[in-house]
Order: structure tokens, then C-alpha cells, then sequence
């Protein structure tokens, strides 16, 4: 999401694993992480977060202007009265999940409780299946043309495979009549 905002695949990486921390602190997973994807997209198109977007982070666990307070050294106060940009957001949760911020190793800490190592195995699995898949499906692609040209070849030769399987047939009823 964030690439096709004309960030870098370096920087769009950096940007979410930084709120993947918030996110892991706050004790969200998945669900919000995709939420503030998104968030984070359209602070980066429209150029500066909404107050709406300022309260989705809000619902989501993360202060947004404590975490500009202590990025910029300034108090919340003065914060809260800033037109917050993407770029001032991203320093700010960047700042956050560093060694040593309110954030830091949130993420690692959370795969290694019980829900975060049983997400981590509900994704490996997901992963599994979706290889799985497009093996099977790869393979179906390439048996598909053989199968047409045996049922092209049968119903081109179809006079010469009756005369044939009629005798076996009636053999094999025959022999198993006995």
C-alpha cells in the first residue's frame, strides 16, 4: 500500500514494521496493522493526517501526538496543534520502535507469546497452502494441453479404438462369466 504512494520499498518496509511495533504494544495484530496501513496511505496521499485519522491511531492504541511530542521535544500540548505529515508521523514511529523507545521489539515479544506464536503458525500455514495451490495449479495448466490432445486423438481414431475395444470387452466378459 504504502509503495504505491511513491515510497521506496526500503522506506515503505522501515515505515511498517514501526507501526507493526505500535500496533504489537498496544496489543492489536493483524487486523489493525492492516487498518493503519491504510491510514497511513492516506495520510501520504492527501499530504497530513485528518483529525479522524488522529482518532483511528487513537482506537488502534497509539498516541499519535505523545509519540510527536517525544520525536519533536516538544509537549503534547503543542503537538496536538500541529498539521501532522506523513514524514513527521513515520519519524515519529520510527523513533518509537528504536532501541530504546516506548515501542521497541514489540513485535519480536509478541510472536513469542502463545497468540503470537499461534498466529505466526496460522500464517505459515496459509503460506503452505497458498504454495500448495499454485503448484496444483501449475501442474493442472501443464496436464490440461496433454489431455486435449489424447481426446482429440480418440475422437479422430475413434473407428479404430471400437474395433479394438469391442473383442476386448466382449473377452472380458466372456472370462468373467466362467
Amino acid at each position: 500500500m504504502l509503495l504505491s504512494t511513491g515510497l521506496s520499498a526500503d522506506q515503505s518496509r522501515g515505515d511498517i514494521l514501526a507501526l507493526g511495533d505500535a500496533i504489537a504494544a498496544s496489543g492489536g495484530g493483524n487486523e489493525e496493522l492492516q487498518r493503519m496501513a491504510v491510514n497511513l496511505q492516506q495520510i501520504k496521499n492527501v499530504g497530513k493526517a485528518s483529525a479522524l485519522d488522529i482518532k483511528q491511531f487513537a482506537y488502534a492504541g497509539i498516541d499519535i501526538y505523545g509519540l510527536l511530542a517525544d520525536s519533536m521535544g516538544i509537549t503534547r500540548a503543542e503537538a496536538s496543534k500541529l498539521d501532522v505529515t506523513y514524514d513527521m508521523l513515520s519519524d515519529a514511529l520510527k523513533l518509537a520502535s528504536s532501541e530504546g523507545g516506548k515501542y521497541y521489539g514489540a513485535m519480536e515479544k509478541q510472536s513469542k507469546t502463545y497468540n503470537g506464536a499461534m498466529s505466526n503458525l496460522s500464517e505459515s500455514i496459509d503460506v503452505l497452502k497458498g504454495r500448495l495451490a499454485e503448484g496444483l495449479f501449475n501442474a493442472v495448466a501443464k496436464l490440461i494441453p496433454k489431455l486435449t490432445e489424447l481426446f482429440d486423438w480418440l475422437g479422430k481414431n475413434s473407428d479404430i479404438i471400437i474395433s479394438i475395444a469391442v473383442p476386448i470387452l466382449t473377452f472380458i466378459n466372456v472370462i468373467s462369466g466362467m
